[in-house]
């Protein structure tokens, strides 16, 4: 099975999978980012700190270079 890509070609199930997995990454990062501004409001330290947010940034890449690959 396969999913016509925009501009053509056709996109495997596992380039949807990996896809997927970015946004889920982007979500996270968002999130993330809510929690750290919800603290600062409440003058709290930041639930995440600049380690989390590489962390997700690496996946992010990995998962993006896998989908070049295909």
């Amino acid at each position: 099975m396969y999913i016509q890509k925009q501009g053509g070609g056709n996109m495997t199930p596992e380039m949807v999978k990996v896809l997927a997995l970015i946004a889920a990454s982007q979500a996270r990062i968002e999130g993330m980012k809510a929690t750290n501004q919800i603290c600062a409001f409440g003058h709290y330290r930041p639930a995440y700190g600049k380690q989390d947010f590489f962390q997700e940034a690496e996946l992010m890449q990995a998962l993006a270079q896998e989908v070049a690959q295909k």
